[in-house]
C-alpha cells in the first residue's frame, strides 16, 4: 500500500474554513494511478506519488485521490475542509472518487505522533458527476484540548514479486534511461528483496532516487549494493563483501537526493565506490528493519556515456605546451567527464599535478591513466570530487604549465 495524507488541526479554538469545499470532479471512468500521470503528462520522478510537479507541496496521490490537476496549484477550495459545525463539533468534508483504486480514511491524533482511525459519523454525501462530496463528524475524545485531523489516502500498485536469496536475486532488464522498481519487504523483521540487473557497454549508472518508502512511522530500513550477479546477507562479518550500503526512508532520501551516492559513501557499510558506477553487472538490496511491512519505489537511471574530449598536445621547446595550437592553454574540465591528451612532446614528461612545481611530486592520479608520459595517450576522468584547481606542467621545465580549472557540468 502506498499512502499519502492532508491534516488539519482543529480543536477547542477550531477555525471555520472561510471557503465552502468546491471541488467538482469530471465524469470517469475507472483510471489507475499510472493512468493518470499519463494522461496528466508526468513521467520520471514528477510521476512519483509523492512528487508535487506543481511546486504547491500537495502529492501527486492526493490529487488523484481529489480528482485535481498535478500541473496546476490547489486552491484552498479544492483541499478538504475542516469547520466546527452549530453544535461545536469538528467535521471534515471530502471527495471520495469513483471507480479508482483509492482508499479514504480519517485518522486522528492528539499530538502528531500517534495516530488512530477517527471515529466519525457521515452526516452528508452528495453525489457529483465524478465522486461524492463527504462530510463526516468526529465523535471527539472527552478530554481532548486539540485535535488533529487526516484524510489518509491508500492505494495499491503493482510490486514485483523479488527474491529474498542473495545468491540468485531477480534478474530485472534495465534500459538507457529511466528504471522503476517497485516492492514491498514484510514481516519479519529483516526481510529483504535482493535483484540483479546490467548497465550496458558504453553506460553508466548515475543516480538512484528513493521515490517512496511507506512504512509504520517511516521506519528506516536499509539498501547496499554490490557488484556481481549476486550478493551476501549485509552483517558485519560480511561488510567488506559489498560496494556500499546505506539506512534509508523519505527523510534520509527524498525522491530529489541520490541514494546512490550515499551508497558509495558506504555510511552503514561496505568499502565504497566512486561515482558514476561503470558497465558491469550489479545487485541491490532492500531490507527493512522494523515490525511492519516497508513499501518502496526506486528509480535508477542509466545514462550513456559521452564521448570523451580530445585535446592534442606537443612542446614548443622549452617554454610552452601547445594544446590544440594554443600555448599554455587554460583548461576548463567538468566534473565526471572524460578527457584524453594526445601527446607529442619527447623530453618533456606531461604530469597533472594539484601544485605548479616541476618533479614528480604532488601529482594527482585520481581517474588520471599514463600521468607524466612524454609521447602517447593519457586519459583523465575528472571525479566528482576533483578540486576546483589543478595545474599541468613539464617535469623538468617550470615555463610549460597551465591551470585546469574543475568546473560542475551545467544543468
Amino acid at each position: 500500500m502506498a499512502a499519502c495524507t492532508f491534516a488539519l488541526l482543529l480543536g477547542a479554538e477550531g477555525k471555520v474554513a472561510a471557503d465552502d469545499y468546491s471541488s467538482e470532479p469530471a465524469s470517469l471512468g475507472a483510471q489507475s494511478f499510472s493512468e493518470w500521470t499519463a494522461a496528466n503528462g508526468l513521467s520520471g520522478s514528477e510521476a512519483s506519488p509523492a512528487a508535487s510537479p506543481a511546486g504547491d507541496g500537495v502529492s501527486n496521490l492526493l490529487k488523484f485521490a481529489l480528482d485535481l490537476d498535478p500541473n496546476i496549484s490547489v486552491r484552498a477550495g479544492d483541499l478538504p475542509i475542516g469547520q466546527i459545525n452549530q453544535e461545536g463539533r469538528m467535521t471534515l468534508t471530502y471527495l471520495e472518487r469513483f471507480n479508482v483504486d483509492v482508499t479514504y480514511k480519517v485518522e486522528r491524533s492528539t499530538d502528531l505522533l500517534i495516530w488512530q482511525k477517527a471515529e466519525t459519523i457521515e452526516t452528508d454525501r452528495v453525489s457529483l458527476a465524478g465522486g461524492d462530496r463527504v462530510t463526516v463528524r468526529e465523535i471527539l475524545p472527552a478530554a481532548a484540548d486539540r485535535v488533529f485531523l487526516r484524510l489518509r489516502v491508500d492505494y495499491e500498485t503493482f510490486r514485483e514479486t523479488l527474491s529474498s536469496d542473495p545468491l540468485t536475486p531477480t534478474r530485472l532488464e534495465f534500459v538507457l534511461g529511466e528504471n522503476v522498481v517497485s516492492g514491498q519487504v514484510d514481516t519479519p523483521r529483516n526481510q529483504a528483496d535482493f535483484f540483479t540487473f546490467t548497465v550496458p557497454d558504453g553506460a553508466q549508472l548515475s543516480t538512484v532516487y528513493l521515490l517512496e518508502w511507506i512504512a509504520e512511522d517511516d521506519n528506516v530500513g536499509f539498501a547496499h549494493i554490490d557488484s556481481g550477479s549476486s550478493t551476501v546477507v549485509p552483517t558485519w562479518e560480511t561488510i567488506d563483501d559489498f560496494l556500499g550500503g546505506a539506512h534509508i526512508n523519505e527523510a534520509l532520501f527524498g525522491p530529489s537526493a541520490n541514494l546512490l551516492a550515499g551508497l558509495a559513501d558506504a555510511a552503514q557499510g561496505g568499502t565504497g565506490f566512486t561515482l558514476p558506477l561503470p558497465a558491469g553487472d550489479y545487485t541491490f538490496n532492500v531490507q527493512q528493519t522494523g515490525p511492519e511491512p516497508s513499501n518502496y519505489t526506486l528509480l535508477f537511471i542509466i545514462e550513456e556515456i559521452p564521448a570523451p574530449v580530445e585535446f592534442n598536445v606537443v612542446s614548443s621547446g622549452f617554454s610552452a605546451y601547445l594544446i590544440d595550437g594554443q600555448s599554455n592553454a587554460t583548461l576548463n574540465l567538468v566534473r565526471e567527464q572524460t578527457y584524453v591528451f594526445n601527446i607529442s612532446a619527447s623530453g618533456h614528461p606531461f604530469l597533472i599535478k594539484t601544485t605548479a612545481t616541476t618533479g614528480t611530486g604532488n601529482t594527482y592520479s585520481i581517474g588520471v591513466t599514463n600521468n607524466g608520459i612524454a609521447n602517447g595517450v593519457l586519459t583523465f576522468t575528472v571525479p566528482a570530487a576533483a578540486p576546483a584547481t589543478l595545474y599541468y606542467i613539464c617535469q623538468f621545465h617550470s615555463t610549460m604549465r597551465g591551470v585546469i580549472n574543475i568546473v560542475d557540468a551545467p544543468n
